[in-house]
Order: C-alpha cells, then sequence, then structure tokens
C-alpha cells in the first residue's frame, strides 16, 4: 500500500506547475506583448507615413511626365467627405473632338483616409479646398506646387506633413513636422520677362 500512496502522490504532484514554468510563461507573455503592442499602436501613424509618401510619389510622377508627355497633364486633387483622391490627369478628346480629362492609368493614384489636405498652394496661389487640377505645361511651364497634410482627425494630435515640388524640377521634397501655414511662399513673377506683360492676370 505504501508504494500505492507514493506513486498517487507522485502523479498529483506532477499535474502542477512549478514555479519555474510559471515564471516562464509569465516572461514569453510579456515579451510578446512588448512586441505586439508597438505594432498594434503605431499603425496609425504608419499609414499617415505612407500616405504622404504616396502624395508625393503621385507629385513626382506628374512632374517627370510632363516633362516627357506629348499631350497636356494635370495634376487633380478631390475631396470626398471621408477620403482625399490625387491623380494625374491626361486631356483626351472623343470621336466628337470634345475635350475631356482622364485619369492616367499608368500612374496609380494617392488616395488619403488618415491624412487630409489643410493647405495647397501654387506659384503663390492658394487653391480651394476640396477640388482643384493644375495643368502643367503651357507657356509659363508647370508651376511650384507645395501641399500641408494633417491628420483627418482634427482631435487627434500628430505630425503635419508638406510635399513641395519646384517649378522647374521632378523632384518632390516631403518634410514631416514643418511649421503649419508655411506653405504661402510670396514669389514675384516678371509678366514683362516672360513676354507676356500685355496678358491679363
Amino acid at each position: 500500500m505504501s508504494q500505492r500512496s507514493r506513486s498517487n502522490t507522485g502523479s498529483a504532484h506532477r499535474r502542477a506547475f512549478t514555479l519555474v514554468e510559471l515564471v516562464s510563461v509569465v516572461v514569453i507573455v510579456g515579451v510578446a506583448a512588448g512586441l505586439i503592442v508597438p505594432r498594434l499602436t503605431g499603425t496609425g501613424a504608419r499609414q499617415e507615413r505612407y500616405e504622404a509618401e504616396q502624395v508625393a510619389s503621385i507629385m513626382t510622377s506628374f512632374a517627370r511626365r510632363e516633362t516627357i508627355a506629348a499631350e497636356a497633364i494635370g495634376l487633380e486633387f478631390t475631396d470626398e467627405g471621408d477620403r482625399s483622391v490625387l491623380r494625374v490627369m491626361l486631356l483626351d478628346a472623343d470621336e466628337d473632338g470634345r475635350s475631356y480629362w482622364r485619369a492616367d492609368e499608368l500612374i496609380g493614384e494617392a488616395v488619403l483616409t488618415r491624412l487630409r489636405v489643410v493647405n495647397a498652394v501654387a506659384e503663390g496661389v492658394v487653391l480651394a479646398p476640396d477640388r482643384w487640377r493644375i495643368e502643367g505645361g503651357g507657356v509659363l511651364g508647370r508651376p511650384g506646387i507645395a501641399l500641408e497634410l494633417t491628420r483627418r482627425d482634427v482631435e487627434e494630435t500628430g505630425d503635419t506633413w508638406s510635399v513641395v515640388m519646384e517649378a522647374s524640377g521632378s523632384g518632390v521634397t516631403l518634410v514631416r513636422n514643418a511649421l503649419p501655414g508655411s506653405l504661402n511662399d510670396e514669389r514675384v513673377v516678371d509678366l514683362d520677362m516672360l513676354g507676356l506683360g500685355e496678358a491679363e492676370w
């Protein structure tokens, strides 16, 4: 009987967790939480960065395409309330010869769901907040464009992004946490020097 009681107490003792096993599980859960929680809380900031980079990419594609395109090209922005879209447009004609703008299929579009455009400036002119199109080419060439992006949810504070494309280049500068309202660049354009002294403006 003594062997039987020993085997019962031995099997009962084996069913319980040891202190080492409990501490090991707590450490593993703690390490896993330390790796997962920052990923879950940082998804909004990563999405905002991705959207800002997409805007910069679309503007770069517009500038490069504008330098080589034979057809008229434009950069169009529309704010649809819960999202905004920035895309490159091409001027096309239908069978009747009527002109219309269509999205460039070769270049994607930047869809903003976490960020919104709070300030858009083209050569010192503030653009409408909900819809605008900037056309490339022409006598004056492509204007310099600057966009200020901030978080769509105004209750949350976060990074602001400035996306700036100079008139002469195809490169775009993306700046995080620029000063708000710093895009209103006061540049002087000499119309006489451009041969447009008599043109309406």
